[in-house]
């Protein structure tokens, strides 16, 4: 019997997320995004913030995922100028993306700014754990 934790696992590598520690930050990402925007939804049920929230925290999501997939290939690029560059370009390219789309959702879909920025604040949270999971998990290899 597979749990939906190895699904996930199964389907987080074959969308090319190969490297363990890469597809366990996407993974970590993906766990947190839902249940922060689970969470959001059961404390204010009776408010329309919980999707701005939502929208906020898919909006960093979809950048962690799209970045961890650059980022594990980019250290393949035999020329570390080119790879450089590359990911700058890409960041940035990925950074006027997340602008617009920020700026759509605020100006034409009437998000509530706040609660965009608690959504997107979830990277934070993320990047937390997945530190922390590391630290202890070094820890653990020392002992």
């Amino acid at each position: 019997m597979t749990t939906i934790h190895q699904k996930i696992e199964r389907a987080l590598y074959r969308l090319g997320y190969t490297v363990p520690a890469v597809r366990r930050l996407v993974r970590n990402e993906l766990y947190l995004t839902a249940a922060v925007c689970v969470a959001a939804v059961l404390l204010f049920y009776f408010s329309d913030r919980p999707l701005h929230f939502a929208a906020g925290a898919l909006l960093v999501a979809f950048n962690v995922f799209g970045m961890a997939r650059f980022v594990q290939n980019a250290v393949h690029i035999e020329n570390r100028r080119r790879a450089v560059v590359a990911l700058l370009i890409r960041f940035n390219a990925r950074l006027l993306v997340t602008g617009v789309l920020a700026y759509a959702l605020i100006v034409w879909a009437q998000v509530s700014p706040i609660w965009l920025l608690a959504g997107i604040t979830t990277l934070v949270l993320s990047v937390l754990v997945f530190g922390g999971a590391q630290v202890i998990s070094f820890k653990l290899k020392e002992v």
